[in-house]
């Protein structure tokens, strides 16, 4: 019975799939498309980038990188820092100054643009918990992801 009842259950979904129309993907975008997990900008995978850190927030901000060679200053409102020659794969990590009271209570968000090889992060406070980032992580490929 249960043998007979998933024999029957794959041909319906074989006579299925074969009525479905296949059409051909368009390759990989070089920047976001719409749907869960995809790249917000793809960088070219073959040279260093630079990358501008904006904060826009109305507190100081703090970083850390994955490449040992940054350093890595606070942040003060309406400035921004400049890390240059920066290879890849990488994360980049902002959060809150720790030493601001109650620091774990904010939320930021990250906008992302990118021109010639130069990664513009601008740094913003979130309205909203669930639509604040952590971490920007660049792959090997190029890809760039907010998390």
């Amino acid at each position: 019975m249960f043998k007979s009842v998933i024999i029957s259950s794959l041909l319906i979904a074989t006579a299925s799939l074969n009525s479905l129309t296949v059409t051909a993907q368009e390759p990989p975008a070089n920047t976001y498309k719409s749907g869960f997990w995809q790249p917000v900008a793809r960088l070219n995978s073959k040279t260093p980038i630079s990358i501008l850190i904006i904060n826009k927030a109305g507190f100081s901000i703090d970083y850390g990188i994955t490449d040992a060679k940054a350093k890595q200053p606070l942040i003060k409102p309406k400035q921004q820092v400049t890390l240059r020659n920066i290879k890849y794969p990488l994360q980049l990590v902002i959060y809150p100054d720790y030493n601001i009271a109650g620091s774990a209570n904010y939320f930021l968000q990250y906008n992302v643009k990118l021109k010639n090889q130069i990664l513009e992060v601008t740094v913003e406070e979130a309205d909203n918990p669930n639509e604040s980032h952590r971490a920007l992580d660049i792959q090997e490929t190029g890809a760039i992801y907010l998390y």
